[in-house]
C-alpha cells in the first residue's frame, strides 16, 4: 500500500508539472570557476529572497556580515526556513530529519570549512531543500557563493573556553595567494574533562524457564576524557578561468583516552548487597585522506569534474567491565572487549553537465566507492574478521526551469557487493527520483521531493564478531544482511514577506525490509544483533514562523513539530508519537547582540530501541568590533543537568539507561575571534564535489 502511494504522488506530480510547463523567462547560470556576482551589500528594503529554479536565493545584508563570527554564524542571522542552527556549538539540524550538505560555489565541503569562511566573503547563500540525484541522501543543500578575490592572503582565529569546567572549541585558519595558486591550512581542536559523568542503567530479564531477573546501576560520578584535532592542508590552482586542479590533505584524531561509568549495582540473584560495578573504555581513532580533484569547463556550457578520494583509519578501541563485592578476593564476572582496526577506502567520482537550452540542463555522473577493513578482536574473545564492500552508482538527471514551474527528473543505479569469508551478498537497485516547484506568486512556493533510496548494512553490522556486552547480554554481527530500501516523500509550503514568512513541512519515510534489531535468547544470554524486518514508517509535520522588527534588528524564528514512528518486526511491532519545539531569537543594537536558543527532547524509534533526545538552551552576549569579537555564553543556564538517554522495549530484555554530565548544565563560556587580512585575495575557484568514508567497520563491544 505504502509503496502505491508513493507512485500515486510521483505521477500526479509529473502529469501536473507537464500541464503547466511553461517557457522559462529568466535564465540563471551558476557553473563557472568564478563567479561574478555583484560585492556592495543590500541595503534597500526587499524580499530577501528570490527564487531560482529549484533553489532560493538570499543576500545577507551589511548588518549580518557585521554581527557574524563566520558564515555559519551568518547563516545563523538569515534564519533559512526549515534548518535549526546554532553558532555557538557549531550544529545544523534539518526540519523533519535529514543530512544537511554545505557547498562551496557548489562544491559539497565540511562544516570545518564552512566555519572557515568570513562573512565578508559570502556574496550570497543559495538554499535547495529539493536536492537532485547528485545528492542522493541529502535533506538539504546549503551553498555559499563567495566573492571574487586577487592576491593576499588572510588570518582568522575562533577560540571557546569555559570558565567553571575544562571544555574547549578552538580553529585557527589562514590561506595565502600567489599568481595562479592558493595555499590554505585550517586546524581544529576540541576537548573536555569532566569530572560528573555517570549514568543510571534499569535492566529487566525475563528467561525461558520462567526466571525473572532486575539489575539496577546507580551511577558513581566519574572522569570524561576527551581532545579531538582536525587538519586540513590545501592547494588549488586555477589556469585562465576554466580549469582548476585542488590537491587536500586531511587529517582527524578522535581521541577518548578516558571514559568512567562506575555504579553500585543492585542484583539480588547475583548478591543480597550491592556490587560494585568498574565499566571503563577509551577510544582512538586516526584518519589520513588525500583527495585529488579536477574540474574543466568545457565550450557550449559543459562542465566536466573528476575526483579521486583514498582514506586510511586506525582504530584502537579497549574496554574493561568488571562486577565486584567487597571483601571477595576475585570479580564474579570480568570482561574485556578490545579491538584493533584497520579500513582502506577509495572513493571516484565523475561529473558531466550541460545545458541543452536555457530551460534545460542533462547531467550523468558515475561513484565508485570500495572499502576494505581487517579488524582484530581480543580479550573475552579472540578472533580476526576480515570483509570488502564496493558500491558502483550511476545516475543521470534532467531539468527543466520555467517561469512558475521547476521540473527534475533522475534515475540513478546501485550495484552493492560485500563480502567476508566464505560469505557474501550482490544486490542490483533502481533510485528514481522526481522533484517538482510551483511559484504562483513572488511570495509563495510549493515543493514535492520524492525518491527511492537503498541503504546498505555497514561493515561493522556485517562482521561474523560477537562480544559479550555484560553479565546477560551479547552482541553479534550478522552476515546474511541485505540492503533495505526507502520510499521518500518530502512537501513544503513557504510563504515570504518582507519582514515575516511562514512554512509547512511534511514527510513521510518508509522503509521496506529495515536492517532494525532482534533479540532472542541462548543459554543464559539474551543475544542482540541486526537483521532484516518487516518495515519502519516515519512520519514528520512541522510548522515554523518568523518574523524581524526594527529591519531586522530583533528576529524570532518559532517551530512546533510532530514525529510518529511505526517499526515492525516478526516478534514486536512498536510505535511512538511526540511533540517538540524549537525558538531561536535574536537582538542586536549598534556593535551588541544578544541570542537565545531552545530546543526540546526530539525521541527516535527504531527498531526496538527509543532514543530519548536531549533538552537543549542557551543564552550568549556578543559584542563585536571591525574584525573582533568578544562573547559571553551559557549552555543550559535554566537546568540542573543534562542527560540523554534510551529505552529498550523487548519484552524479554528491556532497559531503561541515562548518562549525565552536570559539568555541561549552567557552564560559563568565553568566546574570542579575530581575523585579519593582508594584500588582497586573488580569484579563487573551489571544487564541487568531495568524498570521504567515515564507516570504521568496527562492532563496538559496549552497552
Amino acid at each position: 500500500m505504502n509503496r502505491r502511494i508513493v507512485l500515486i504522488l510521483l505521477a500526479l506530480a509529473a502529469t501536473i508539472a507537464a500541464a503547466h510547463a511553461q517557457k522559462m523567462t529568466e535564465t540563471y547560470h551558476q557553473d563557472s570557476l568564478l563567479i561574478d556576482v555583484e560585492t556592495q551589500e543590500v541595503i534597500v528594503q526587499a524580499s530577501p529572497c528570490l527564487r531560482r529554479g529549484d533553489r532560493n536565493i538570499y543576500f545577507p545584508t551589511a548588518q549580518q556580515k557585521q554581527l557574524s563570527t563566520n558564515a555559519l554564524g551568518l547563516l545563523e542571522k538569515m534564519q533559512l526556513n526549515g534548518l535549526q542552527v546554532n553558532s555557538l556549538f557549531n550544529t545544523v539540524e534539518v526540519s523533519g530529519g535529514g543530512t544537511p550538505v554545505f557547498c562551496i560555489n557548489g562544491r559539497p565541503v565540511e562544516l570545518k570549512d564552512i566555519l572557515a569562511l568570513k562573512p565578508d566573503e559570502v556574496a550570497r547563500v543559495e538554499h535547495n531543500d529539493n536536492p537532485g540525484a547528485r545528492f542522493k541522501d541529502a535533506a538539504v543543500v546549503i551553498n555559499y557563493k563567495l566573492k571574487q578575490s586577487v592576491q593576499g592572503g588572510g588570518f582568522m582565529a575562533d577560540l571557546m573556553e569555559a570558565v567553571n569546567t575544562v571544555y574547549g572549541v578552538n580553529r585557527v585558519s589562514g590561506k595565502y595567494n600567489h599568481k595562479a595558486s592558493e595555499w590554505s591550512v585550517n586546524y581544529d581542536m576540541q576537548h573536555a574533562a569532566f569530572k560528573e559523568f555517570y549514568n543510571e542503567n534499569r535492566e529487566e530479564y525475563l528467561f525461558d524457564d520462567n526466571r525473572h531477573v532486575l539489575q539496577q546501576e546507580e551511577g558513581i560520578p566519574g572522569r570524561l576524557r576527551y581532545n579531538h584535532h582536525w587538519l586540513t592542508l590545501n592547494y588549488n590552482y586555477l589556469k585562465a578561468n576554466n580549469r582548476m586542479l585542488n590537491v587536500a590533505l586531511r587529517g582527524k584524531y578522535l581521541n577518548t583516552p578516558k571514559s568512567e561509568l562506575d555504579s553500585r549495582l543492585c542484583n539480588p540473584e547475583l548478591s543480597a548487597s550491592p556490587l560494585e560495578l568498574l565499566n571503563h573504555s577509551r577510544d582512538h581513532s586516526a584518519t589520513t585522506a588525500l583527495d585529488l580533484y579536477y574540474q574543466h569547463n568545457l565550450p557550449h556550457r559543459q562542465t566536466l569534474i573528476l575526483d579521486l578520494t583514498g582514506s586510511y583509519t586506525d582504530t584502537d578501541s579497549r574496554l574493561d567491565y568488571l562486577i565486584s563485592q567487597d571483601n571477595a578476593s576475585s570479580p564474579l564476572s570480568h570482561l574485556s572487549n578490545n579491538v584493533d582496526g584497520k579500513k582502506y577506502a577509495l572513493i571516484a567520482e565523475a561529473l558531466y553537465e550541460k545545458s541543452v537550452s536555457p530551460t534545460d540542463t542533462w547531467s550523468i555522473g558515475l561513484k565508485q566507492t570500495y572499502g576494505y577493513a581487517n579488524n582484530r578482536y581480543f580479550g573475552t574473545e579472540n578472533t580476526k574478521n576480515r570483509l570488502h564492500n564496493s558500491e558502483l552508482y550511476l545516475y543521470t538527471e534532467w531539468n527543466r526551469k520555467m517561469e512558475k514551474w521547476n521540473l527534475s527528473v533522475g534515475m540513478g543505479g546501485s550495484y552493492l557487493r560485500a563480502s567476508q569469508e566464505e560469505q557474501s551478498y550482490h544486490r542490483l537497485l533502481l533510485r528514481p527520483i522526481l522533484r517538482a516547484g510551483f511559484t504562483p506568486s513572488d511570495c509563495f512556493t510549493i515543493r514535492y521531493r520524492g525518491s527511492v533510496e537503498s541503504i546498505a548494512p555497514t561493515l561493522a553490522e556485517l562482521s561474523c564478531v560477537e562480544q559479550q556486552l555484560d553479565y546477560y547480554q551479547l552482541r553479534r554481527g550478522n552476515a546474511l544482511l541485505t540492503p533495505s530500501t526507502e520510499y521518500r516523500n518530502r512537501l513544503t509550503l513557504d510563504y515570504h514577506r518582507t519582514d515575516w514568512s511562514t512554512a509547512l513541512n511534511l514527510s513521510f519515510h518508509y522503509r521496506n525490509n529495515p536492517i532494525m534489531e532482534q533479540t532472542r535468547q541462548e543459554q543464559n544470554l539474551f543475544v542482540r544483533e541486526m537483521a532484516n524486518q518487516d518495515s519502519w514508517q516515519k512520519w514528520n509535520a512541522e510548522y515554523e514562523f518568523r518574523y524581524q522588527l526594527m529591519h531586522g534588528l530583533i528576529s524570532l524564528r518559532a517551530a512546533l513539530g510532530m514525529d510518529y514512528f511505526d517499526s515492525r518486526a516478526a516478534d514486536y511491532h512498536h510505535t511512538h508519537c511526540n511533540l517538540y519545539a524549537v525558538v531561536n531569537a535574536q537582538a542586536a543594537y549598534k556593535c551588541m547582540a544578544l541570542t537565545f536558543n531552545l530546543r526540546t527532547h526530539r525521541p527516535t524509534l527504531y527498531g526496538e530501541t527509543l532514543a530519548l533526545g536531549e533538552d537543549l538552551h542557551d543564552i550568549a552576549l556578543t559584542y563585536f568590533k571591525k574584525r573582533f569579537s568578544l562573547t559571553l555564553a551559557m549552555n543550559n543556564p535554566f537546568m540542573d543537568n543534562y542527560r540523554i538517554g534510551s529505552e529498550n522495549w523487548n519484552r524479554w530484555a528491556g532497559n531503561t539507561s541515562y548518562q549525565y554530565v552536570n559539568e555541561t548544565s549552567r557552564m560559563l563560556l568565553v568566546k574570542v575571534t579575530y581575523g585579519m587580512d593582508f594584500g588582497r585575495k586573488r580569484k579563487t575557484a573551489v571544487k564541487r564535489i568531495q568524498n570521504e568514508d567515515t564507516d570504521t567497520g568496527i562492532l563496538k563491544g559496549n552497552k
